[in-house]
């Protein structure tokens, strides 16, 4: 089973809104989409905390990848190029096929 949405639920759901939502899309040399990721941005506030006001999360949203590995490696660097503090995602769907492997970002 998946999801099927037309051109108007797809613009909403995934075209890139600085703040709301982030979505890669890979081609390949036939200029076709093969992968697709998406993650959301969920600021949260610190409360009493004399440095910090903000965390900034984003959480993984949809993803189709043949390479999900590989493809969540590149949306981590999206995240951290962005300034998130934290990259949340659930184990469903293929998920623990990157949640399995332990990811490491130079900060």
């Amino acid at each position: 089973m998946a999801p099927t949405y037309s051109e108007e639920e797809f613009v909403h759901w995934f075209m890139p809104r600085e703040g709301v939502v982030t979505t890669y899309v890979v081609e390949n040399n036939k200029n076709e989409i093969t992968d697709l990721a998406s993650f959301y941005s969920l600021p949260s506030t610190v409360v009493n905390h004399k440095q910090y006001k903000s965390l900034f999360a984003a959480y993984s949203f949809y993803n189709v990848s043949t390479r999900l590995t590989d493809l969540m490696r590149d949306m981590l660097t999206i995240a951290k190029q962005n300034n998130f503090d934290v990259f949340n995602a659930l184990d469903l769907m293929d998920n623990a096929k990157f949640l399995s492997v332990r990811f490491c970002l130079n900060i």
